[in-house]
């Protein structure tokens, strides 16, 4: 049943896709904190421990700001183009980050930790939603526990892998590892095949306080 599922073109393009996703947050998040840690790196001045926090911060804040807003973008449009989108625009944002970690410009190295976490919040919803429209519900827990399962082995990998390039100053290497990852799966998210939005959905409307106060209230 798990190899039929990891065969399956409903399912294969955003396993693939959503694990790529883990490994380069991760590896960019490992890399900043080994920079800062061992490398000298710092945000506008300030010591290791509050540079750390800042960057933390820097990644945090989108995620919670626009889950809510990513939530019923999801809802509201192909999750498929979500998903494309957010993979595509994974490529400047690489560039982003290399430039930000290359020149350690601390302005540079916040935005492209807040691109970053931003892409992420909107990718995450439509990852999730879209598993329902694409395969039958006697293979939707073993479709999630794959997904899951990924996603942990690539949290892992990315913070070991990025960890050990920044620690060892090959900032290059760190680059080339989150634009190539970017490519590759912008060109796989291509193959995602469509999720409709959903019927009863109401027009998407951009306000990220008001969705997220809503996704909170929805939750107590």
């Amino acid at each position: 049943m798990v190899a039929s599922i990891l065969q399956s073109r409903n399912f294969l393009p955003l396993f693939c896709v959503q694990a790529f996703g883990a490994f380069t947050d991760n590896l960019l998040k490992s890399a900043f904190a080994f920079l800062v840690a061992f490398q000298g790196l710092s945000l506008f001045g300030a010591p290791p421990a509050i540079s750390l926090m800042i960057g933390t911060a820097a990644y945090v804040v989108p995620l919670l700001l626009f889950s809510g807003s990513a939530g019923r973008l999801a809802d509201a449009c192909d999750k498929a183009t979500i998903v494309r989108v957010t993979r595509l625009a994974e490529i400047p944002l690489a560039l982003l980050a290399g430039a930000a970690l290359f020149t350690g410009n601390s302005a540079l190295v916040l935005l492209a930790m807040f691109a970053y976490a931003s892409q992420s919040a909107f990718f995450s919803p439509a990852k999730y939603a879209i598993l329902p429209q694409h395969l039958p519900e006697d293979r939707l827990i073993k479709a999630n526990a794959l997904v899951e399962a990924s996603t942990f082995v690539a949290i892992l990998g990315g913070t070991l892998f990025g960890g050990f390039l920044a620690a060892k100053g090959l900032i290059e290497g760190v680059v080339a590892c989150l634009l190539g990852i970017a490519i590759a799966a912008s060109v796989i998210a291509r193959f995602v095949p469509s999720a409709r939005p959903a019927p009863d959905a109401a027009p998407y409307r951009f306000a990220p306080l008001q969705n997220t106060l809503s996704a909170l209230r929805t939750v107590r």
